[in-house]
Formats: C-alpha cells, sequence, structure tokens
C-alpha cells in the first residue's frame, strides 16, 4: 500500500513539472515584440481564443494605473474611461477578429506561407507607463501587410487596448 502511494505522488509531481515546464502561458508576454509575434500567431492559425487573451482586462488596468505617476483624481478618470474601453474592445473582438481575416482574404494572404519580417515599436508611454504602438510587418507570397497593434500597455503583461487593423502595403 505504501509502495503504491509513492508510485501515485511521483506520477502526481511527474505530471505537474512536465506542465509547467512545457506549458505555453500568454501571460508571459514581456517585450512588445513578443505580443506583435503572439498576435501574428492568432491570426495565422485562426485561434480566437489567443487573441482574445492578447486584449487588456481589469486586472492588467488596476496594474497599469498602480504604476502611474498622476494624482488620485486623474487615475480614477483613467479608471472610468479605461473600463469603457474594456468593455468595448471585448464586445467587439470577436468582430474585429473576423475582419481581420476577411481583410486577408480579400488581398490574398496565404497564412499558411505568412512570415513576420520586422516589428516595429513606438514607446509612447507618460507618467511612469509603459506603452507602445506596434507594426507586425508580414509577408506572404508577394504580399507585404502590417499588423497595426495601437494603444499597447504593460501591466504584469503586455496587452492590446485598441482594435487591431490590417494595413496592406503597396
Amino acid at each position: 500500500m505504501i509502495m503504491k502511494n509513492k508510485l501515485i505522488i511521483t506520477l502526481f509531481l511527474t505530471i505537474g513539472l512536465t506542465k509547467i515546464c512545457f506549458a505555453q502561458d500568454s501571460t508571459n508576454i514581456d517585450t512588445p515584440r513578443a505580443l506583435g509575434l503572439e498576435a501574428f500567431k492568432a491570426f495565422k492559425t485562426n485561434d480566437f481564443k489567443l487573441f482574445y487573451s492578447l486584449l487588456i482586462t481589469e486586472s492588467e488596468h488596476e496594474n497599469i494605473l498602480s504604476k502611474m505617476e498622476v494624482s488620485d483624481s486623474l487615475k480614477t478618470l483613467y479608471r472610468k474611461q479605461g473600463k469603457g474601453a474594456i468593455i468595448h474592445i471585448k464586445e467587439t473582438a470577436e468582430q474585429n477578429f473576423e475582419s481581420i481575416l476577411e481583410d486577408a482574404k480579400q488581398i490574398n494572404i496565404d497564412w499558411s506561407i505568412a512570415e513576420v519580417t520586422e516589428i516595429q515599436t513606438e514607446p509612447r508611454g507618460k507618467n511612469n507607463e509603459e506603452r507602445s504602438d506596434i507594426a507586425v510587418h508580414i509577408k506572404s507570397g508577394n504580399t507585404s501587410f502590417i499588423i497595426l497593434l495601437s494603444n499597447c500597455f504593460r501591466g504584469t503583461k503586455w496587452n492590446i487596448m485598441d482594435k487591431v487593423r490590417l494595413i496592406p502595403i503597396q
């Protein structure tokens, strides 16, 4: 009986460690580049769940506010504005995701061969906030385009806080 219990405990520990070591976790997005790559991956693999996980949450917004060096009255205002923005981005996320995929079809993007060629960031933070626009340059055959992530913020991870856009490059 003791041997059986030891075996069961060893099995659970092994499974737990394997999950910890090999799990892919979208919360480990510690740079704008990493966020850009994850957004590209979401569209390339048609993974709405991954895309949705990249969007700002109220707890992430609170984390951003806690780092900001502004008055409490401004934090209250930003909290109220942010809550409205978060509700809007979450409610329109599926529509935004599907419109990117539809626009991609219109300009003949083949996601199976699409590759990231460059990621540009434009830091725009102030008041101790980490904020950036992110342009993910992509090539698919003879078609080049940008996935534009505007107003991305860092809380405990980098988050999308605005509508994502697809921009064809001539």
